[in-house]
C-alpha cells in the first residue's frame, strides 16, 4: 500500500514525453515515511523529492495470546498473520521455528507482531546447578564437576566452583549444563 503527500501545485514542471523515472531516496523497508526520487529525462529534464507513505505486508508471526516476561514460547502461543515490516524497528520473523523455545523479555499482548527484541535465549545454567566443566583442545579434553555460582545463557562466562578442588574459575556455557575454559 501507499500513498503520496500532495504535490505543490505552484510548481511549473515541463511535460515529460516519456514515463517518469521513479526510485527510493530512502530505505522502504526500515521506515513507512519515505522519500521518492521524481525525473523526467526528456528534453528539459527535471526531477523532484516526494513523501510518501508505504506500508509492506508480508505474512508473519504475532501473538495468539498475551504471552508474560519470562515464558517460553510454544507453536500454540502463536499464529500466522499479515505484518507491516516497515513498520517495526527491529524486523519480524517468517519463520516460527525461529522463536519456539525462545523466552519473552517482556510482556507481548495478543495480536502484536514478534520481533527479535522481545525475545531472548533462556538460561541455560541456574544459579547452584550442578555442572559439567571442560578444558582443553582438539586433541585432548579433561572433565570435571562444578556449581555454577550465577545464572546464565549459551555463550556467557560465568564463574564456577571446581567440585575437586574448591578453586573457583570463570567458563563459558557452551549448551545448558556445560561450562568450558579456554
Amino acid at each position: 500500500e501507499y500513498g503520496l503527500d500532495s504535490v505543490d501545485n505552484r510548481l511549473s514542471l515541463a511535460h515529460c514525453p516519456q514515463d517518469l523515472d521513479v526510485e527510493f531516496a530512502g530505505d522502504p523497508e526500515r521506515s513507512t515515511r519515505t522519500t521518492l526520487l521524481v525525473s523526467c529525462q526528456g528534453d528539459r529534464p527535471w526531477r523532484i523529492f516526494l513523501s510518501a507513505k508505504v506500508r509492506i505486508q508480508v505474512d508473519g508471526w504475532v501473538a495468539d495470546r498475551p504471552i508474560g516476561r519470562g515464558e517460553r514460547l510454544t507453536q500454540s502461543m502463536l499464529r500466522s498473520s499479515a505484518v507491516v515490516i516497515n513498520g517495526q524497528r527491529s524486523g519480524g520473523f517468517r519463520d516460527p521455528q525461529h522463536m519456539i523455545g525462545m523466552q519473552a523479555s517482556r510482556t507481548i499482548r495478543a495480536g502484536t507482531a514478534i520481533t527479535p527484541r522481545m525475545l531472548e535465549q533462556p538460561l541455560a545454567v541456574e544459579r547452584g546447578d550442578r555442572v559439567v566443566i571442560s578444558a582443553g583442545s582438539d586433541a585432548f579434553s579433561i572433565t570435571t564437576r562444578g556449581e555454577a555460582e550465577r545464572s546464565g545463557r549459551v555463550g556467557e562466562q560465568i564463574p564456577v566452583i571446581n567440585e575437586n578442588s574448591g578453586r573457583r574459575i570463570r567458563g563459558r556455557i557452551t549448551k545448558p549444563g556445560h561450562v568450558a575454559i579456554n
